[in-house]
């Protein structure tokens, strides 16, 4: 038996749009203790987890391109829709402090380095006053939101550094 997959076909709508509700609840840990670790950073930080934050994925296929080998083209699609009703009261512009990503992610890079390497990166840092700690709104954490090592980054190393944001789900 072939399974004939052709423009506008039965099978073909069902993978174009395919018709599932497919949901993602995400959690975030605020630091409750901001203020103090920042001033006095040998206090232990602490967590108070917050969610969920639950998103519909709406998939699909966009941009279909049939090519008479057989194959096709595609641009797949899948947008996250916030579902306030289904988030227990939380909604996406409520305020946390979180873990610097950026920060967390380039000292994970920098401690596999000589000294060398790590100096400028770490004088750079205190020039730039780039604290441990960032205050952002649950979607900015979640979506991705502008940092000063991104930028950075994405200035000087655009070949590696291929990003402007930095976000848990930033597509």
């Amino acid at each position: 038996l072939k399974l004939v997959f052709e423009d506008d076909g039965e099978i073909f709508n069902l993978w174009k749009t395919p018709p599932v509700d497919l949901y993602i609840k995400i959690y975030l840990f605020n630091v409750t203790n901001a203020i103090e670790y920042l001033e006095n950073s040998s206090k232990k930080i602490q967590f108070g987890e917050v969610g969920p934050y639950v998103y519909r994925e709406l998939l699909s296929h966009e941009n279909i391109t049939f090519f008479s080998n057989g194959t096709l083209l595609t641009n797949p699609s899948h947008p996250l829709i916030f579902q306030e009703h289904m988030s227990e009261g939380n909604k996406e512009d409520d305020i946390f402090f979180l873990p610097n990503i950026a920060l967390l992610s380039i000292a994970q890079v920098a401690s596999k380095h000589s000294y060398l390497f790590r100096l400028p990166l770490n004088l750079l840092i205190r020039q730039t006053k780039i604290l441990p700690l960032e205050k952002q709104t649950a979607k900015q954490f979640m979506f991705g939101y502008e940092t000063t090592l991104t930028t950075l980054g994405n200035t000087f190393l655009p070949n590696w550094i291929t990003f402007d944001k930095v976000g848990l789900i930033d597509r």
